[in-house]
């Protein structure tokens, strides 16, 4: 479907309404796509559809933001070349929390693999966790262009990390993409809800954000590696770097802030 650029007219009303019209042009476009959006993107269900609700609380750029969010799945899949223009993404992990510089990040596992017996039983467990705090405080990582130099690099070190411990063959920039491959056939990792165990792989629940009819709009989600008691190892968007944290350091009292772990995907036990 095209659009046509209405001639630009002097009088503000007239130009409010032709950019209406298109707006609603746009929302019927996107609504008729709906089975589209819904298989290729990753936004929970309820959300597909939130172009079609609300439509006339909406002033023209909060409209445009919407249908911008509901086509490219909530800012999940933006095309680089739109990335400056929908949003400056960011995957939400600098929220304040418990960070550990690289000495009190390889300290604490260290301890924490010396006396915990199910990673003791692991080799697999055992080289996730060594791999992952080899990569804390590493500044010159190759970011590839859908990371945008690291700010959307948290599944890039979560897969560098899984590659480097033999569980992949390759890296990959998409949170859905690595957990696809962990509960693959190949990986056989499967998932759970805690309590987590050093050499888990973490997913944070996705960035939130309220939207002028009162909804939440969900963007972008965030992954890393457990590496101790209350310990993860994750990509740093503000830092564009890995560093080790606490498993809760995203949580929060806003509700619209607050980031807790989703789930947790474990290694086969006895490997």
């Amino acid at each position: 479907m095209t659009y046509e650029h209405p001639e630009v007219s002097r009088e503000p009303a007239e130009r409010r309404e032709r950019t209406s019209d298109m707006m609603d042009q746009m929302r019927d476009h996107a609504v008729a796509q709906a089975e589209t959006v819904k298989r290729d993107n990753t936004v929970p269900e309820q959300d597909v559809s939130t172009v079609s609700r609300d439509w006339d609380k909406l002033n023209n750029f909060e409209k445009i933001a919407l249908l911008l969010a509901t086509i490219l799945g909530g800012g999940q899949d933006v095309p680089q070349e739109l990335q400056g223009f929908f949003l400056e993404v960011e995957d939400g992990s600098d929220a304040e929390g418990n960070v550990f510089d690289k000495k009190e990040a390889k300290k604490a596992a260290r301890e924490y693999l010396r006396d915990s017996p199910e990673v003791q039983g692991s080799k697999l467990r055992q080289k996730v966790v060594k791999k992952a705090l080899r990569i804390v405080g590493k500044s010159n990582i190759n970011w590839p262009p859908q990371t945008k130099g690291g700010v959307l690099g948290c599944a890039y070190v979560a897969s560098l990390i899984l590659v480097d411990a033999g569980v992949f063959k390759s890296p990959s920039c998409s949170i859905t993409e690595v957990v696809a491959r962990l509960q693959s056939r190949e990986c056989g990792w499967r998932k759970h809800y805690g309590p987590p165990k050093p050499g888990d792989v973490a997913v944070w629940e996705r960035t939130k954000r309220k939207q002028a009819d009162g909804m939440v709009a969900l963007g972008h989600g965030h992954i890393g590696i457990v590496t101790g008691n209350n310990l993860a190892v994750s990509n740093s968007s503000g830092k564009r770097m890995p560093r080790q944290h606490s498993l809760n350091y995203m949580e929060s009292k806003d509700p619209i802030k607050d980031r807790k772990v989703e789930y947790y995907l474990s290694p086969s036990e006895g490997v």
